[in-house]
């Protein structure tokens, strides 16, 4: 039975770490294609830039989070409703941030 769950134990640990490896690539990707389309170079080091960039989408991860529970947990607003609403704001929030602190 130890035997199962220590299987179960390290299938989970490796699914986190590939987990972390496609946040880590869709973060690069993102950055990559938000240089080449819409915004020039990089006012930092590209080391710090990404930095910027994972700390500014993480905030407005949060902030998504906080619209959702608001909108549809207070208001009482459908979730698809809610999630139209956080989706501009946070996509507004994310685009001001990153032109002003990063690009």
């Amino acid at each position: 039975m130890m035997g199962i769950v220590d299987m179960e134990f390290k299938y989970a640990r490796r699914m986190e770490h590939l987990q972390t490896s496609e946040i880590r690539i869709i973060l690069k990707v993102t950055e990559i294609i938000s240089k080449a389309w819409v915004f020039s170079q990089s006012k930092y080091s590209d080391t710090k830039a990404f930095l910027l960039f994972s700390l500014i989408g993480l905030i407005g991860l949060g902030l998504n989070e906080v619209i959702m529970f608001v909108c549809t947990g207070l208001i009482g607003f459908w979730y698809i409703l809610s999630k139209v609403i956080s989706t501009g704001i946070v996509f507004v929030f994310n685009f001001v941030a990153r032109k002003l602190l990063i690009f």
